[in-house]
């Protein structure tokens, strides 16, 4: 962008296609190393963008912004859209494992109180759709056995878009384990797998109580 102050750079370490760009009005995106530029929003506002930093763990980018603080953001859908993908009329992404999380609340800390909203809840499904669909996209979710456990609805628009299951099955929340999801209507579409796992805090049993000294 030939109008715009830039201040930061971060080429992805898995893509090197895919850039970013931090101005001074916000973050820029490029598929194709630098060839073509296009604004990225995905819910930024229009600020000052003066650090990029890619969390390569996590699939995250991480933004510093001058005077309305850090904005993080999922790229692991753009690390996968590569041309022979983008050439596809549809595509579901690779899911990277989610966590069942045990929600609660820490209380207030500190001299002031802070609020945000919670990420969403259970998993992120990507999909890619070259045109937009006459009807919304559904995609299904299924056990290892291949049975339908429920369905999630995206919105019928073109490009890539986030779909949200928040990992429950009617009135309960699901198990940890392995699990499939699939687009609806397009036996071309490959099925992605992906894992719903526990809560890292809770998922070790707790070590035996030490009874050698009888005085504690």
């Amino acid at each position: 962008p030939g109008t715009e102050v830039c201040h930061a750079f971060a080429e992805d370490p898995r893509n090197e296609d895919l850039l970013f760009l931090g101005t001074e009005t916000g973050c820029w995106v490029s598929l194709d190393r630098g060839h073509d530029w296009l604004r990225f929003s995905y819910g930024m506002p229009t600020v000052s963008v003066r650090e990029l930093v890619i969390q390569d763990r996590d699939s995250d980018l991480v933004a510093a912004t001058h005077g309305r603080g850090l904005f993080v953001v999922d790229i692991e859908p753009l690390r996968q859209l590569r041309e022979e993908v983008a050439e596809h009329g549809a595509h579901l992404f690779e899911v990277e494992p989610a966590y069942l999380w045990r929600m609660a609340s820490r209380g207030f800390q500190g001299h002031k109180h802070f609020r945000a909203e919670n990420p969403d809840y259970g998993v992120t499904f990507y999909l890619w759709l070259r045109t937009a669909p006459d009807e919304p996209p559904e995609l299904t979710v299924h056990d290892v056995t291949g049975k339908e456990l429920t369905k999630v609805q995206g919105e019928a628009v073109a490009g890539v878009q986030a779909i949200h299951w928040d990992a429950r099955l009617g009135h309960r929340l699901a198990a940890p384990g392995t699990y499939a999801v699939r687009l609806r209507g397009h036996e071309g579409v490959a099925a992605r797998a992906f894992e719903l796992r526990r809560d890292p805090m809770f998922a070790a049993p707790r070590p035996p109580a030490d009874t050698s000294n009888p005085s504690r």
